[in-house]
């Protein structure tokens, strides 16, 4: 478990480390057709909707698959899954058992 700054020096200590073609690999994600490929996906998928940078962009996920179980966590900032791994392994575990329910 981490906190929001020990996560946030990880990645920004990552960062620096990758040296000047870093950039190809942020520019590779943001040239992947995401939500294309997301909607011809027919395996279970759960979402968590953090209330980071990525808020908007997972709303938009909901379009691509309506299926999906999409789990509202606005009070996570960054790095949900080291804030929060208590919570996240219990929405994984849910998952697996068949237990997870649309919008949790």
């Amino acid at each position: 478990s981490g906190s929001p700054s020990t996560s946030v020096e990880r990645t920004f200590l990552a960062k620096i480390g990758a040296g000047r073609t870093a950039w190809r690999g942020l520019a590779a994600v943001f040239e992947y057709p995401l939500l294309e490929r997301l909607a011809q996906t027919r395996q279970p998928l759960t979402l968590v909707r953090a209330g980071d940078d990525l808020w908007e962009a997972t709303a938009r996920a909901r379009k691509a698959r309506p299926d999906a179980d999409f789990v509202e966590a606005p009070e996570y900032k960054f790095a949900v899954f080291e804030i929060a791994p208590e919570r996240m392994a219990a929405l994984a575990r849910a998952r697996f058992d068949g237990g997870l329910t649309h919008g949790e």
